[in-house]
């Protein structure tokens, strides 16, 4: 892509389709700890009943993320231990790259004063999508034991592990010198000896921020229960991570930095589903704008030719902001090769703005700042109507008049909108738009001149969708990041060939999620996860394909439902694929009011928003 509890589950053989009956625990489990029975048809859990799984889960807030072992600590068997990484961690010089942390769970944990010891048997595993709690039930030496862990509402690390009190004494861990601060609490009960261990940094105690877990929304299909499990799989981890780079804080791919994906893929979906999520996306821009705007004035400086060789600051017009391909903690330009020239990512931040203002989730003031500043940087960009040397979205190609790009320099040129009294050069044939200028139309690393029709929805692209798509579908690489097949299968649910869509659909996400866990992965060839824009992209083809849902300026003809904000229309016209009977959305959020929508053969219904009680109760324990 660029350079280089209440738990039950899911198994691999489901994803297949074949589903099992529900197992009793009591057949496979003796002694006081009893797991939950083992029912592999729960649209809430995912789950493992070996140890030996080596993609493991990752549980995250928007502050803190690290892999957990199977024994519910950092161990990993026969490998090193897992890692960690926080937003607070940065190399702040050079390309200001996301450094690992001591991992929150590096502690051992004693039985009668001596680290317990693994033993062959049973072992279960499961992750809670409404809560996020991971727990882990298996065999010790000394008999059954139960890990439990979650963030709270707090944004503390909350472990539980309990025993058999009759074969163990004492519960305890051990701690060498850390940056973490550990609060340590046994208990007995119900002949259960049970230690509770809160992890906070003592670093940085601003690590705890409130979950968005207990404000739960939902996506609720009749449909086959993979198709659930993964829906509800990616809701979980968009919203506990909100992330602001491509992998969160689930690795130190990309070293952590920010590009679109935050602004196009991710932003779209926290808008509907978690508007405070996408606020946070927003504010990092926001807290970035004095740096976007000397990003402007030193690409200006340097690179814009005119009749006298430069253009000198003090000729600069307007606000220009230019925002970088690659983000990080001081918002300077932090890649050092050819994507530098990814201009269009200052446009797809100021769509991303346009966007919360008609959602209210920004000042108008700010995000006609941002709208207007990059307007003005691209004026000094263009020559003669037309944008040279830029890297196309696509990643294979830098030449020029990108038509992503331009639509979306034309947009900012014109105070939001494509029409006005800029118009830009759009490469075109006899047949269709083309990506760019002298497009052989052979091969693309992904989808790129289609997104003209979506996410840009600009109206002439959309009276050609069929056609750009039956030419532009096929050619993009297998090879490529997972963005790709999602937004495809939403043209064709926006095109009203749900069929399709959905058959596209399935492949945007089953042959790129790795393991039990469904840890989504960047490419289809190794197991990079986990890659949030690929996540986000799924959401966006359910959210904004199948369910129909349209931010245009004027209301969707055919829609079901309309709602008006200054100067948009948010609408909604479904289009199921006929394996979903039904689809309900709940607590999706616009102008401040939350709604749910329901979505039968019989019709389309939306209705205030019920608050549901909170599921966080297991993770406050």
């Amino acid at each position: 892509m660029r350079r280089v509890s209440l738990l039950l589950c899911l198994c691999p053989i489901l994803l297949c389709g074949c589903a099992k009956e529900a197992k009793d625990a009591g057949s496979r489990w003796a002694g006081a700890i009893q797991p939950p029975p083992l029912n592999l048809s729960n649209p809430w859990n995912l789950s493992s009943e070996t140890q030996n799984q080596p993609s493991r889960p990752v549980l995250s807030n928007a502050s803190v993320g690290f892999r957990i072992g199977p024994y519910g600590t950092a161990e990993m068997p026969g490998s090193d231990k897992l890692l960690a990484w926080s937003s607070h961690s940065y190399e702040p010089r050079g390309e200001e790259k996301l450094r690992e942390i001591e991992h929150p769970l590096d502690f051992e944990v004693l039985f009668d004063g001596k680290p317990w010891k693994p033993a062959r048997g049973n072992y279960d595993e499961f992750v809670d999508l409404r809560t996020g709690e991971h727990v882990a039930h298996f065999m010790t030496t000394q008999g059954a034991m139960s890990v439990r862990t979650a963030f709270n509402q707090a944004g503390e690390i909350v472990s539980q592990f309990e025993v058999d009190a009759t074969k163990v004494k004492t519960l305890d861990i051990k701690e060498t010198e850390s940056k973490w601060s550990r609060t340590v609490t046994p208990s007995v009960e119900n002949k259960s000896r049970r230690l509770r261990v809160v992890t906070v940094s003592r670093e940085a105690p601003e690590l705890a921020q409130p979950s968005t877990q207990a404000d739960l929304t939902d996506i609720e299909i009749d449909g086959p229960i993979e198709d659930q499990v993964a829906i509800r799989s990616f809701l979980y981890h968009l919203r506990t991570a909100q992330p602001l780079s491509p992998f969160g804080l689930s690795n130190s791919t990309y070293f952590g930095h920010t590009f679109w994906d935050q602004d196009t893929w991710i932003f779209p979906v926290l808008a509907l589903l978690d508007p405070a999520g996408g606020q946070r996306l927003l504010n990092y821009r926001i807290a970035r704008l004095g740096q976007a705007h000397q990003n402007a004035l030193d690409w200006i400086a340097a690179e814009r030719p005119t009749a006298r060789g430069k253009l000198g600051r003090t000729e600069v017009r307007g606000n220009p902001l230019m925002f970088p391909w690659e983000s990080s903690v001081t918002g300077k330009e932090t890649v050092p090769g050819e994507s530098k020239f990814e201009h269009h990512v200052s446009g797809s931040v100021a769509r991303a703005f346009g966007m919360a203002k008609a959602f209210g989730l920004c000042d108008p003031a700010i995000a006609d700042k941002v709208i207007n500043g990059v307007g003005d940087f691209y004026r000094l960009r263009v020559t003669g109507g037309e944008i040279k040397g830029v890297m196309s979205p696509d990643e294979f190609f830098i030449g020029n008049n990108d038509l992503y790009t331009n639509l979306v320099a034309q947009w900012c040129m014109n105070g939001g909108k494509f029409e006005g009294s800029t118009k830009l050069k759009l490469p075109k044939d006899d047949k269709t738009f083309l990506t760019y200028d002298e497009d052989r139309l052979k091969g693309y690393k992904q989808a790129a001149a289609v997104l003209s029709i979506y996410p840009l929805q600009f109206p002439e692209a959309e009276r050609q969708g069929a056609a750009m798509m039956e030419r532009f579908e096929d050619k993009v690489t297998k090879s490529g990041p997972a963005m790709t097949d999602s937004i495809h299968a939403l043209i064709w649910a926006r095109l009203g060939d749900s069929e399709k869509a959905y058959t596209t659909w399935k492949k945007s996400w089953k042959e790129f999620v790795k393991g039990p866990f469904l840890n989504f992965s960047e490419k289809r060839s190794k197991d990079s996860s986990y890659f949030y824009t690929g996540a986000a992209g799924c959401l966006q083809t359910v959210l904004y394909g199948f369910l129909g849902f349209r931010l245009d300026s004027n209301q969707a003809p055919g829609a079901v439902w309309s709602k008006q904000c200054p100067g948009n229309w948010l609408s909604i016209k479904p289009t199921l694929p006929k394996a979903w009977k039904s689809l309900k959305l709940k607590g999706f959020s616009f102008q401040g009011q939350r709604y749910t929508l329901t979505v039968t053969s019989e019709g389309t219904q939306v209705e205030p928003f019920a608050q549901p009680a909170s599921p966080m109760s297991t993770a406050k324990e």
